[in-house]
């Protein structure tokens, strides 16, 4: 039963888990809602296993939980996700999850994941105690373990092995073994490590060279190490120090006496015992013998290493015990030291244990007293006669072994007199092969059977007798079925039954023939050019030209060279033209034996060749050429092909780029111009940080991995980038993967967008300055129409009143109001770009003087104003009441930001502006300007309500305080007179209003004085009245009825033409208004003029002039009344225009 942790934010899912988990025989000692407190409650309750979520609300989700738990409390987590998506669970890898499991999911998938996870856990713990052991063994032991790879260059060696060289571990890895010895064992190193590379093991004694020059003595096995293949990637050693026994066994030999040198230079093995049985010596026959060194017999019993005298294998009762009753040999030492007879050449098989195992062997032995120092012991002499035991064995087996050799020989092996010939033996493959019985064979000569030729018999005695062997002769023979064998055959002469008899053994070749000569076939027929050669020296060794030994068909066709030509003629007598590095390459084949492979222009025979060279024999190449001109030129037309694409490349408008893993590793001119740096080393190799500003960079990064994960990534997206500088640029990019040196990458097209941008910011607030100007345009007709009769009956009332009338105040008000109402109608007007206005030559110092009276009255007395003005005039073409209504609405707001008061300055300065100044700018066009700015020091304000400033109807003052027209008036306005218009500010640091007009070289005319005039006198005239709008039409009536005309009403275009039609001969003037239904007042003066030419025709209308005009309505302004218009403007333009001025 395991303890299990359940983290998952969904209580269902953690229910249905916890039921699972206990009908599965788990316990539940825990539940986590969040990534934090699956870690916390993981800590403290140490869980086996945890059954986790992988989204999990909080600081950390269920990936950052799982990772933070693997690491520091190594618990096995199973992952539970609703998601199958690839991208997520490859995310999800790197936290190590033990499994997966996805909802829904069952009990039994529970079960499986929860025991899979315990079992991986255990085996991973397992397996760290077995590298620990093993590791803690490796470093502990006392011998050197030194591990070399297939170029026996050291890759491991452990604590031992160092300190015995003087090295630490880290100073010999890497470094080839030979380094470590001496110059003249070297040889040997080099024979050892070819029996290495055979495959197999080796014990040998070995000197080192210190890391301080001594000298180290030591014993080295060695075992090949090779791959699963079987093949050899190198050595493994286990290296015994032997320096000190090396030296004590010096000394000791230096100091033997006469007696110890006879003994020590015995063939025969001599052990001394005492009276107990221990050796007191044995010289180094017997070390030989028993595989062991005087140090491990010395003060020994026979019975510690020879496991039984009798040649047991099974030890029990023998050998091991020093008093063995039923050992002859302990018998016999114990009888000789108590003075029983002497033994003499007793033969016995004896087990002897040594480091290889338990090995039995054959001796003979004598035993006979001795008195050494007073002490009575025996010495036996003892000599390993194993070899002669088998030698008799093999005696007796030689000959089966040797029937067995013969018979299963896969080549044809005969056994015949020398003399006549006559065959007494012949092996299975002889019979196999040529298809004679051993009936048919034995006892006849092989001219009898057929077998060889009399010719050919001949001549092999002949050879035979004259070399006493047969080497390498090659014979044609008969089978009985006529087939011609070709075999190579070699003899020796035997004796078989005391006589001289021939042994020959013959090596089936025919097979081997007939590929020779498919191969000729083949080097004569091959597509590839071939041909043979030899080098040719100089008195230094240096190749210096070559012959030409032998050529096929293709290498004439591919060369345009005949055989005749070349063949036994040199390289230079052939292609005198030919570049020296074709003799270089090939001298270098043969001098190193290495073959090669290169690409080559033979001049002479205008061609490019492939050449693959290698060496057959000493002082001889042989090269296999294909002609590869035509691929040559192909790239070259490539190579031509890259450097076009190169240069539209780098000429490209286009900032282009290469990016592999985020990193930049290709970048055109261009792409460095963008981003302002001055050479591309340095963005290549560098991340998009160096491009992308921080605000867009995770973005950029998402978009390049999902373009290279398995998402769906845009191909052309927009970011902020970021310049060397710090600046900040619109980007547009276009981006595709692709394949760039066998591995993906992405291509990139960026383009600096950032003035267009601006454009479009200023297409857009166009747009939306349009859409609200409609609107606007719209409302100031209506409103136009309704003041008209607001404004025309109350004059009619004031004309009515007394002097001093109680009701004439509130005519006032309610002309005053009206008077209002039309100023927020020009607003309205001002802000589309729909008013009319009068452009006249105009100074601003002056304008700005004169309006500054009225500013006064506006502006409190806690805020400190003051105007600085450039020197002289500066003129511009403006209209004088809409630059007015610029400077008030300003200062309004101005004044409104400093509630507290503060400082307000108005200032003017001549400003040209070039080419610098739109480029840092943004705006402007070139030429001369005059620069009138507002700065208050009030509150201020934030970027984005900068941004929206000029928005119609935005504003940020309280309800009732503010309509959001007055700075989109004055940005219509400055609009209009063809300027521009910028605010800087900043949250408590105040704002400024700059405003640029163009200069002109005009004198300023200045004026505002308005001709309100008197009552015009009445009139007697008969006048068509045109207007759709019924309020309007009655004002109008009563008006011109009330000073003495005669009104004819018209409701439509329509009504008015047929009215016309009626009273043509009466009526005298005609006044409409211009947009009407059915028809316009235009059409309807077009018709009348046709009927009546010489008619005078008013217009009136409420639309302003470019509304008019975008209808086709085009005006004569001593012909039109514009609405709202008073009763006093209205007689006197129907006075002016009956009088005809």
């Amino acid at each position: 039963m395991a303890k299990v942790m359940v983290c998952d934010d969904e209580a269902i899912i953690t229910m249905l888990l916890e039921e699972y988990l206990t009908a599965t025989s788990h316990e539940v000692v825990g539940v986590a809602s969040s990534g934090k407190e699956s870690v916390e409650a993981a800590r403290r309750l140490k869980p086996d296993v945890i059954i986790m979520d992988i989204v999990m609300p909080g600081e950390i989700d269920g990936i950052e939980a799982a990772r933070i738990i693997k690491t520091d409390l190594d618990i096995p987590v199973i992952f539970l996700t609703a998601y199958s998506d690839f991208t997520y669970i490859e995310k999800a890898k790197e936290a190590e999850p033990y499994g997966y499991l996805t909802k829904p999911f069952q009990e039994n998938e529970i079960k499986v994941a929860v025991e899979i996870a315990l079992y991986k856990k255990e085996m991973e713990t397992r397996l760290r105690e077995s590298e620990k052991h093993y590791r803690l063994i490796v470093e502990m032991a006392n011998e050197g373990i030194w591990q070399m790879d297939s170029n026996y260059t050291t890759s491991f060696v452990n604590t031992a092995m160092a300190e015995m060289l003087g090295y630490l571990p880290d100073e010999m890895i890497g470094k080839p073994v030979y380094s470590f010895m001496f110059e003249e064992d070297l040889g040997d190193h080099n024979e050892r490590m070819e029996t290495r590379m055979q495959g197999l093991e080796e014990e040998y004694e070995r000197r080192f060279r210190r890391k301080d020059g001594s000298e180290l003595q030591t014993i080295v096995s060695a075992t090949p190490l090779t791959d699963k293949n079987g093949d050899f990637v190198g050595s493994f050693a286990m290296v015994t120090d032997i320096t000190k026994r090396k030296q004590m066994e010096t000394a000791l030999q230096e100091g033997h006496d006469n007696m110890q040198s006879i003994l020590t230079s015995s063939p025969v093995g001599m052990i001394v015992f005492d009276d107990k049985g221990q050796i007191l010596f044995a010289n180094p026959a017997a070390e030989r013998m028993f595989k062991r060194k005087l140090a491990e017999l010395e003060h020994r019993r026979f019975g510690n290493f020879i496991s039984c005298w009798n040649g047991k294998k099974d030890s029990s009762g023998c050998g091991y015990s020093p008093d063995c009753p039923s050992c002859p040999l302990f018998r016999n030492i114990k009888n000789v030291i108590s003075g029983g007879l002497e033994v003499y050449d007793q033969e016995n098989e004896m087990a002897v244990e040594s480091g290889e195992g338990c090995q039995n062997i054959w001796c003979r032995y004598s035993i006979c007293p001795v008195v050494l120092g007073g002490l009575r012991c025996a010495v036996m002499a003892i000599d390993d006669i194993t070899a002669r035991k088998q030698n008799e064995k093999e005696l007796q087996t030689s000959e089966c072994k040797f029937r067995k050799v013969f018979q299963c020989a896969p080549v044809l092996m005969t056994i015949s007199n020398i003399d006549d010939g006559t065959c007494i033996d012949a092996n299975e493959q002889f019979f196999k092969v040529s298809g004679f019985s051993p009936e048919e064979t034995i006892g006849k000569s092989s001219v009898e059977l057929g077998w060889i030729t009399p010719e050919d018999r001949r001549i092999l005695y002949q050879t035979l007798q004259a070399q006493g062997h047969i080497s390498g002769m090659e014979i044609k023979f008969n089978a009985r079925d006529k087939r011609q064998i070709t075999c190579i055959c070699s003899g020796e002469t035997i004796m078989v039954d005391n006589r001289l008899r021939l042994l020959l053994i013959a090596q089936d070749v025919t097979e081997h023939r007939r590929t020779e000569q498919e191969y000729r076939i083949l080097f004569r027929e091959m597509l590839d050019g071939f041909a043979l050669h030899e080098i040719i020296c100089d008195a230094y060794g240096q190749p210096v030209d070559f012959r030409t030994l032998a050529v096929n068909p293709a290498f004439e066709r591919i060369t345009g060279l005949h055989a005749e030509d070349v063949i036994g003629r040199t390289l230079l007598t052939v292609m005198p033209n030919i570049e020296h590095s074709w003799i270089e390459n090939y001298g270098r084949v043969v001098l190193t034996g290495k073959p090669a492979s290169f690409e080559g222009y033979a001049a002479d025979l205008g061609k490019y060749f492939s050449v693959m060279a290698f060496r057959p024999a000493a002082k001889q190449f042989a090269c296999i050429i294909e002609d590869i001109t035509e691929r040559k030129h192909k790239e070259e037309a490539i190579k031509d092909s890259e450097e076009r694409y190169r240069a539209v490349i780098e000429n490209s408008m286009d900032g282009i780029a290469l990016v592999r893993e985020n990193i930049h590793i290709f970048v055109n001119q261009r792409f460095v111009d963008i981003f302002g740096y001055n050479s591309k080393e340095e963005i290549i190799g560098k991340g998009h940080s160096v491009t992308v500003h921080p605000d867009d960079l995770g973005r950029v990064t998402e978009i390049s991995r999902e373009r290279h994960g398995n998402g769906t990534a845009p191909v052309s997206y927009e970011f902020k980038g970021i310049k060397k500088d710090g600046s900040t640029i619109n980007i547009e990019a276009l981006a595709t993967k692709i394949v760039y040196n066998n591995e993906f990458v992405t291509l990139a097209y960026l383009r600096d967008v950032t003035e267009h941008k601006k454009l479009e910011d200023e297409f857009r607030q166009s747009q939306k300055l349009e859409a609200v100007g409609q609107l606007a345009g719209g409302i100031a007709h209506d409103f136009n129409n309704i003041l008209t009769i607001i404004i025309g009956f109350a004059s009619v009332l004031q004309m009515d009143m007394a002097p001093g009338s109680p009701s004439g105040t509130y005519v006032g008000e309610i002309l005053s109001a009206a008077e209002k109402a039309a100023s927020l109608t020009q607003s309205l007007l001002a802000f589309s770009r729909k008013q009319v206005i009068t452009l006249k030559p105009l100074d601003l110092n002056a304008a700005i003087r004169t309006v500054k009276k009225l500013l006064m009255r506006i502006i409190s007395e806690d805020i400190e104003f003051k105007t600085m003005f450039s020197g002289g005039k500066l003129i511009v073409m403006a209209d004088t009441g809409q630059f007015d209504q610029i400077i008030m609405n300003i200062v309004v707001n101005s004044c409104d930001a400093m509630p507290h008061g503060g400082k307000l300055v108005i200032s003017t300065k001549a400003l040209t502006i070039d080419g610098d100044f739109i480029s840092k700018n943004g705006f402007g066009e070139k030429g001369e300007y005059a620069l009138v700015s507002v700065t208050d020091t009030g509150i201020g304000m934030d970027d984005k309500t900068v941004e929206r400033i000029f928005e119609p109807f935005y504003t940020t003052k309280e309800v009732g305080k503010g309509t959001g027209l007055g700075l989109s008036t004055v940005y219509g306005i400055v609009k209009q007179h063809k300027g521009y218009i910028t605010v800087e500010s900043k949250p408590g640091k105040g704002t400024t209003f700059s405003i640029y007009l163009p200069r002109v070289k005009l004198e300023s005319k200045i004026g505002r004085a308005t001709d309100y005039g008197n009552i015009p006198s009445k009139g007697q005239a008969t006048i068509l009245l045109a207007e759709d709008e019924e309020g309007v039409r009655k004002f109008i009536k009563a008006t011109l009825e009330r000073f003495g005309y005669n009104i004819i009403e018209a409701v439509d275009g329509d009504d008015a033409l047929e009215k016309f039609t009626t009273w043509m001969d009466t009526i005298q003037l005609v006044l409409t208004d211009l947009v009407m239904p059915k028809k316009t007042g235009a059409e309807i003066h077009e018709k009348i003029a046709e009927i009546k030419p010489d008619i005078p025709v008013i217009y009136m209308s409420g639309y302003s002039e470019d509304i008019l005009q975008q209808k086709g309505l085009h005006l004569d302004e001593s012909r039109y009344i514009s609405k709202p218009t008073t009763p006093q403007e209205l007689l006197k333009k129907i006075e002016k225009t009956l009088k005809g001025t």
